[in-house]
């Protein structure tokens, strides 16, 4: 099983380590991260 997480700037890396913890437990051991690019508003 794979598990694609997508998160932004905001998430804390508590709540990201604790769901890994979480998909450890439920062997979905292939962990895709993504996360949006910042834009700069000039």
């Amino acid at each position: 099983m794979t598990v694609s997480i997508k998160a932004d700037q905001d998430t804390k890396m508590g709540l990201i380590t604790d769901l890994k913890q979480a998909l450890r437990e439920a062997y979905a051991l292939k962990i895709s991260y993504s996360a949006r690019k910042q834009v700069d508003n000039k």
